[in-house]
């Protein structure tokens, strides 16, 4: 169990920097939103340092049910591939406005896969209660991204 466990947060982790990823292209692509993406894109390498930290802490946490675990890890990889694809289709093209509906998808999808399992589940010992904060954050990533697309781009 706590090897699929380590998988998953390996695919958490690898999500993570994706995003970043991409939201350090969308930094670099759109030069008046600059700082906006910057500053996401720290947060989300942020949160993989603190599921890499989580991992470590692993033989001291309590155990999850293994199908928590198992069935999230390839949705994971999933959302890794595609956000891979769009960046190496943002060339070809592409809006600001895209730019702001493609994080919000993401955020609002990242959520739901990573963390949703854990969210729902309240027997959660303390250590693993970091997916919880994580998920809070990306709400507010989801929300950010909203305000910002609708004050600055709509």
């Amino acid at each position: 169990m706590k090897s699929n466990l380590r998988q998953f947060i390996d695919e958490a982790i690898a999500l993570e920097l994706t995003v970043s990823d991409l939201y350090l292209h969308f930094s670099d692509r759109y030069k008046e939103d600059y700082e906006f993406w910057w500053t996401l894109a720290l947060e989300e390498k942020n949160h993989a340092a603190l599921l890499k930290s989580l991992k470590l802490a692993i033989p001291y946490l309590g155990n999850l049910p293994h199908e928590l675990v198992a069935m999230k890890t390839e949705e994971l990889k999933g959302s890794c591939a595609k956000i891979n694809e769009i960046i190496t289709n943002l060339g070809k093209e592409g809006s600001r406005k895209k730019a702001f509906e493609i994080a919000l998808e993401l955020e609002e999808s990242a959520g739901e896969v990573h963390y949703q399992a854990f969210i729902e589940n309240d027997a959660l010992s303390e250590g693993y209660k970091i997916f919880q904060k994580l998920n809070n954050d990306d709400k507010d990533h989801a929300d950010r991204i909203r305000n910002y697309m609708e004050n600055h781009i709509l």
